[in-house]
């Protein structure tokens, strides 16, 4: 009787353990990926949806103003605050520290920055009074009065 090797199959023998482990391994990985790729897609859904109030940006410093006011007569703008004009109380700027000059407002035409320093701040975050400071350099404020 002669055999035929094409007609006979190697008896089947389960996967290895190694085998099992890698196999489990990736499906763990791929859904990992799965859920990563899913909470990455409702995240920014959600971001879209706040997009406006995410991207304001409340400065209420002087830190990073970079609208200087002229200290020189000749080249300094009239300003008007509230409808009544700001006039310098001052001939020199004063120094201060940026981080401590708090936002008051803006003037009318919305061009400068108006500040108080943060020992005038009033508790509910308001600033106001007979003066105000307009930035004339880095950490240089000139006071200006009605």
């Amino acid at each position: 009787m002669k055999s035929n090797p094409s007609a006979s199959t190697p008896p089947s023998t389960p996967p290895s353990e190694a085998e099992v482990d890698l196999s489990r391994a990736a499906v763990g990985w791929t859904l990992a990926l799965v859920v990563g790729v899913a909470l990455a897609t409702f995240s920014a859904s959600y971001d879209r949806d706040r997009r406006g109030k995410l991207e304001q940006a409340l400065e209420n410093t002087a830190v990073g103003d970079t609208r200087f006011y002229s200290i020189e007569p000749a080249a300094a703008p009239p300003l008007l605050f509230g409808g009544a004009p700001l006039v310098p109380a001052e001939k020199t700027p004063v120094t201060m520290p940026e981080s401590r000059m708090r936002l008051a407002g803006y003037t009318d035409d919305a061009s400068y920055r108006l500040y108080v320093p943060q020992e005038r701040e009033n508790g509910d975050g308001t600033a106001g009074g007979p003066s105000w400071y307009l930035k004339a350099g880095k950490g240089l404020f000139l006071r200006m009065s009605r």
